[in-house]
């Protein structure tokens, strides 16, 4: 495939996170994908779909704005910004109320039109700043 049919792909997965359409994902990911989130071990796609619908359950109007989108062969890197509103427990903690707005960085690796390789970076300690639940250099 194209470069920029790669990238569309990517394209189609934030659209699909953003309609909360976890079957739509799931048809752009290929059987053996792994994610790679941050420091943590491999994900399936089984633990990535769970992942993203509790992720999806408390910021239920998450958004996601594809800054940069740039891709050679196999390989497209999306630099984003996610916002939204947790309304409902995320990570093991109760809803705050409170918006978020953190960048993420990631980088997908794609073959015959489905995603096989997802390594992805956020800005988690900002994250849980924004929530509250760490406190922020000025506190």
């Amino acid at each position: 495939m194209s470069v920029e049919a790669n990238k569309d792909v990517v394209r189609r997965v934030f659209a699909a996170i953003d309609r909360h359409d976890l079957d739509d994902l799931r048809a752009l990911y290929d059987s053996a994908f792994q994610l790679w989130f941050d420091s943590n071990p491999p994900m399936d796609i089984e633990a990535t779909l769970g992942s993203f619908g509790a992720y999806l359950a408390g910021l239920p109007d998450v958004s996601h704005t594809i800054e940069i989108l740039a891709g050679d062969g196999d390989w497209v890197t999306a630099y984003i910004t996610v916002r939204g509103t947790n309304t409902a427990d995320l990570m093991g903690m109760p809803a705050t109320g409170k918006s978020i707005e953190i960048k993420s960085m990631n980088l997908f690796r794609i073959q015959n039109g489905r995603i096989i390789e997802q390594r992805a970076v956020a800005d988690n300690l900002g994250l849980m700043q924004q929530l509250g639940a760490i406190p922020t250099p000025e506190q």
